[in-house]
């Protein structure tokens, strides 16, 4: 989504982070006003959330406002330290939670999305999915594989990074090739709406 700070901040989480704890700044996501919107409105009132990719918590915080009052959203992400301390993606990405109170309804997965010890913790009745992580062909496939094995019929997964923008014609990730050569021929989802670069599919078997 599109803050107003100067964009070479982007490039600079630590000094990014700063101006987040003083206020002066809101983190960074590169998704669009009109992604967050859906991200929002598939979300809501969904007891059981996956998000692969929480880089600041920007989307984090969008999928955790929308949830049940009793829901929980899972995040995977590896927020590896810097010189043994600790990310600041992931410093702004807590406070950015309970800046918004919804810190409660969120449990942290540090790792990667390919590791068995992390799979092992996702939940097998997730009923909505945000991913946003290795956007590569195998990264995909392999988050691809975590939909399959844990979305629940009648659930939600929405894939950022997946077509190719119009205004944006160098997102030409691995992540599209595997959409539009494995996910799209998948009888098991049906597409409800493709919003600047995600996709929007729900579970039907």
């Amino acid at each position: 989504m599109s803050n107003k700070i100067p964009s070479w901040l982007y490039r600079k989480p630590r000094v990014l982070n700063v101006f987040h704890a003083l206020g002066l700044s809101e983190p960074h996501s590169q998704m669009t006003r009109e992604e967050a919107n859906r991200l929002s409105k598939y979300a809501k009132n969904r007891m059981i959330a996956l998000e692969i990719g929480t880089y600041m918590g920007v989307s984090a915080t969008t999928i955790a406002k929308a949830l049940s009052d009793n829901g929980r959203l899972f995040c995977i992400d590896p927020f590896e330290e810097i010189n043994g301390q600790k990310s600041p993606c992931y410093i702004m990405a807590l406070r950015q939670l309970k800046r918004n109170g919804v810190f409660e309804k969120v449990s942290f997965l540090l790792g990667y999305s390919n590791d068995q010890k992390i799979i092992q913790k996702i939940p097998k009745n997730l009923d909505f999915v945000f991913i946003d992580g290795d956007h590569s062909f195998d990264g995909l496939r392999n988050d691809w594989q975590i939909v399959l094995n844990n979305l629940v019929i009648g659930g939600v997964v929405c894939l950022h990074d997946t077509t190719i923008p119009a205004r944006e014609q160098y997102r030409n990730f691995g992540s599209v090739q595997f959409f539009n050569e494995v996910i799209l021929f998948d009888k098991r989802f049906e597409i409800l709406e493709t919003t600047y670069s995600m996709n929007v599919l729900k579970r039907i078997a």
